[in-house]
């Protein structure tokens, strides 16, 4: 998330859709290496959660929500966090 903040333009935005801890999909692939959900993006977007996590400089504002992208994913119960964040300029 550092990363993206930092080639993003002031303003600039990221749109994100990710398998959810809420469900299968964060877990059943054995590729994945880092887990998310809508909690999961507050240290991006709040100071008071960001500061317990040292090294997080991105900020970001926008919406965060958790929806299946299919029938098929709500059958299979692979829950997907959505993110649609704008780049908060560094302090």
């Amino acid at each position: 998330m550092n990363e993206i903040h930092r080639v993003l333009a002031d303003g600039g935005q990221l749109l994100s859709m990710t398998p959810s801890t809420g469900g299968r999909g964060a877990f059943q692939d054995p590729t994945h290496c880092s887990f998310w959900n809508q909690n999961s993006f507050w240290y991006y977007m709040r100071e008071e959660q960001a500061r317990f996590v040292p090294g997080i400089k991105a900020r970001f504002t926008g919406d965060v929500w958790e929806n299946y992208p299919s029938d098929w994913h709500r059958q299979h119960q692979i829950l997907y966090v959505y993110a649609n964040l704008v780049k908060v300029k560094a302090k």
